[in-house]
């Protein structure tokens, strides 16, 4: 039991602080953002490791009740000389026990939780509850399954309305597809891979203008469009990104654990796909979900060749489905990309011809390490998504709250936001909630950024950090 829930743990980073068996059965008290651990999204982590653990325990005739709260705790040593302990208290930890006290082998959250993860899991409210050393009934939601909208964040828009300070950019990228189209239908397969990389910090707009740049691509209707999406959870798992992209390509779901059947419908749609050059190989299975036995003897490959194997079969099925006919391969996040990713990201850009690789990143860099490979079949492009101006952060601000503004709150706003888009947004929405707190407090996701920052500093940054906030800016 413990295995699992600790190797639950281990892939979404959470910290057991305490452990203890008594006669009411086994308590774990698990902390997500620990400092030197802290994600910007903790509670989504949270949620999601709830959910496993229970689904995972179920499958062992384990019953289990989960709370999570997400709220401010004060993290160091407890204890004394005989027992020492680093742990997390505060009113946040006193919920999540009462919520798992109120738990009907189930999984409760408070409404800061629901409200951070409420794009990455389905919720059922439930009726507000009661709980001890509270006056009020406080809401509660039960999350019933796992979503990774990936498919919703980068669904295409076909929107006729300009996206503020990033008109010239979308009417940059059209031009661009339309080259690669008018290229495309003159030289085939032989055509140039175009490559487009988009970069930026958290909140600066890379996803809004994809799914506007998505647009325009299905308006090709001959196009095939592969997306998908690393994930900062599947920073460890090799190809994770790209799983989906060759899945997606067979017509599997990836979902499905490999088996004899998913292993005859890959094997059916490669042979389609490949016709008699088709080649049956276990390296496949860490692509595909596939279960091709192992080879033996002279047959067997080192690391080294496997790799290069690999590499080979991916490169001769994407040439396959570029030669049916213009494609593109949307790869959103890709600073989460695993490291195995990026070496086949580079082995498909030098490989395959005639299709067209989307990028977005937060690395400042662009993913300059790829910049090598730029040659007269591979033509590369790289946008820096800069942070809007204090005039049209102004005006995202008013769009949003969909009325002037208070010329103190004007005043505020790029102190506030710092010209990135998602700040803005959450700016106004704090604004109308709270009109005088916006002068003095920051919406949350603007403060789970910082935060997440502080707490990466190194010891002696951080120190200097402390003793600069108690000091004051006089």
């Amino acid at each position: 039991m413990m295995l699992e829930i600790y190797s639950v743990l281990h892939r979404y980073e959470g910290t057991v602080s305490r452990f203890q068996i008594d006669d009411k059965g086994t308590v774990l008290k698990i902390v997500f953002g620990f400092p030197m651990m802290a994600h910007e999204d903790d509670p989504v982590r949270a949620v999601h490791a709830g959910i496993e653990i229970r689904r995972n325990l179920k499958t062992m005739n384990v019953q289990s009740c989960i709370g999570i709260a997400t709220g401010w705790t004060i993290c160091g040593l407890v204890g004394n000389d005989v027992r020492l302990e680093y742990t997390a208290v505060g009113s946040s930890v006193i919920l999540a026990t009462r919520l798992m006290q109120n738990a009907n082998c189930c999984v409760l959250v408070n409404e800061d939780t629901y409200k951070t993860s409420c794009g990455s899991a389905v919720f059922e409210k439930i009726c507000p509850i009661k709980v001890k050393g509270r006056d009020d009934k406080i809401r509660v939601y039960r999350p019933v399954e796992s979503e990774r909208r990936i498919t919703k964040k980068l669904a295409s828009v076909r929107d006729s309305v300009d996206i503020l300070g990033r008109d010239k950019l979308i009417e940059e990228l059209r031009l661009i597809l339309q080259d690669f189209l008018e290229m495309r239908h003159q030289l085939a397969e032989s055509t140039p891979t175009h490559v487009i990389v988009m970069s930026g910090q958290a909140g600066i707009g890379k996803a809004t203008v994809l799914r506007r740049f998505l647009g325009f691509m299905t308006d090709n209707s001959n196009m095939r469009i592969f997306k998908s999406s690393a994930d900062a959870v599947e920073t460890k798992t090799p190809f994770f990104p790209w799983k989906k992209v060759f899945s997606d390509i067979l017509g599997v779901d990836i979902k499905n654990k490999a088996s004899q059947f998913t292993t005859r419908a890959c094997e059916n749609a490669l042979g389609n796909l490949l016709d008699d050059k088709f080649e049956k190989h276990s390296v496949l299975n860490d692509i595909l979900p596939t279960v091709f036995p192992e080879e033996t003897g002279e047959q067997r490959l080192n690391a080294i060749q496997r790799r290069a194997k690999l590499h080979e079969l991916l490169a001769a099925i994407l040439n396959a489905v570029c030669a049916k006919g213009p494609m593109a391969i949307i790869m959103h996040a890709c600073q989460f990309c695993d490291n195995a990713s990026k070496d086949l990201l580079r082995a498909m850009m030098s490989r395959c011809k005639g299709f067209m690789l989307v990028i977005t990143t937060r690395s400042d860099s662009g993913f300059s390490e790829l910049s090598d490979l730029a040659s007269e079949n591979l033509i590369m492009r790289h946008f820096a998504l800069p942070p809007l101006s204090q005039d049209l952060s102004i005006q995202l601000v008013k769009k949003t709250l969909g009325q002037d503004l208070d010329p103190a709150v004007t005043d505020v706003v790029m102190d506030r936001t710092q010209g990135i888009p998602l700040y803005c947004v959450e700016f106004a929405r704090l604004v109308k909630d709270s009109p005088t707190g916006a002068l003095s407090e920051l919406p949350d996701t603007i403060t789970g950024a910082v935060l997440l920052r502080i707490d990466r500093l190194l010891p002696a940054p951080k120190l200097i950090l402390k003793i600069v906030a108690v000091a004051g800016r006089d």
